[in-house]
């Protein structure tokens, strides 16, 4: 296993050659007619250990500001946790189908349909964002037209209500997801996008993923084995309902948001489409189920249509 790093200050190199050792090996490749070389840091195996040794390692380089060429410790915690995060995005959909399926009617089959189509970036927002939490958090930022401390504006916000759809829907099961739902977004992003992670986050990383899904193998079994999980219960009932309407508020808020920049810009939006955004800018979030049960998906597709032509004229 190997960190690379380039240096652009040769004299730089002789504080590195601590950093080697019995364990560790350090290659300097100098750049020639430049200032500029390369540090290689080696050591023989690829296992936890060493990776371990490579990463610790890592952090101490940092104070040198280099630039990271290879980080092969950080490539091997990639890899070692990707199992775990494909393992609970997958066990995650599971849970949901299952809550969804256990219902008569369509609805559940539209439902997971929509799940299907989803990234985890999508369903993330779906099952931990408030709009009407966003909206009054960012009118309480917007409406504060003088000087103010940071204690004053997070006491405003801690005012706020957030219903988070997770709460309605699965309520406190996998309670490990629910109570670090940021974190795992965060370590997700940083190993589906190869971002350099250290032992620290990797060792935190492994320890969340794997409780993750043994809390939600415990949520399937309730269902599963119908020991626990009542669904005679009025909120159980009502899931698909719920799911259905989060679906659709996630929708429409991505459409308030694609109107909101289209319309500053293309002044040729035509009626249909002035119409409909200012229905749900100025309607959405005191009457999403009116707006919704008056059929204007129909205007929401032609809006979306509209938008589609006029991308392809820019």
């Amino acid at each position: 296993m190997i960190q690379e790093y380039l240096f652009k200050d040769k004299s730089i190199s002789d504080s590195l050659k601590e950093y080697g050792g019995n364990k560790v090996k350090l290659n300097i490749i100098d750049i020639e007619n430049t200032q500029c070389f390369i540090a290689c840091f080696h050591v023989s195996g690829e296992n936890e250990e060493n990776a371990m040794v490579l990463s610790k390692l890592d952090d101490d380089i940092k104070k040198f500001s280099p630039i990271v060429l290879s980080n092969e410790s950080s490539a091997y915690f990639n890899r070692r946790l990707f199992p775990l995060i494909n393992e609970f995005e997958r066990k995650l959909r599971k849970l949901l189908y299952l809550k969804s399926a256990m219902y008569e009617g369509n609805l559940p089959t539209d439902n997971i349909r929509n799940l299907e189509s989803y990234d985890f970036g999508k369903i993330f927002d779906i099952l931990f964002i408030d709009p009407s939490f966003n909206k009054a958090t960012k009118d309480v930022l917007n409406n504060k037209n003088w000087k103010f401390t940071k204690a004053e504006i997070m006491d405003s916000i801690n005012k706020l209500a957030e219903n988070r759809p997770w709460d309605y829907l699965v309520g406190q099961g996998v309670p490990s997801f629910k109570n670090n739902y940021s974190d795992v977004k965060q370590y997700r992003n940083d190993v589906m996008h190869a971002h350099n992670i250290n032992y620290v986050t990797y060792k935190k990383a492994n320890k969340l993923f794997n409780e993750i899904n043994k809390d939600i193998d415990c949520e399937i079994e309730k269902i599963i084995s119908f020991v626990e999980y009542d669904f005679n219960r009025e909120e159980n009932k009502d899931f698909n309902k719920k799911l259905k309407s989060v679906i659709d508020i996630s929708g429409a808020t991505s459409l308030i948001q694609i109107l909101s920049e289209r319309t500053k810009e293309i002044p040729q939006v035509d009626a249909t489409l002035l119409e409909l955004y200012n229905s749900l800018q100025n309607n959405y979030f005191e009457n999403i189920p009116k707006i919704l049960s008056q059929n204007n998906i129909d205007g929401i597709e032609k809006g979306l249509s509209v938008l589609g032509r006029i991308n392809e004229q820019d």
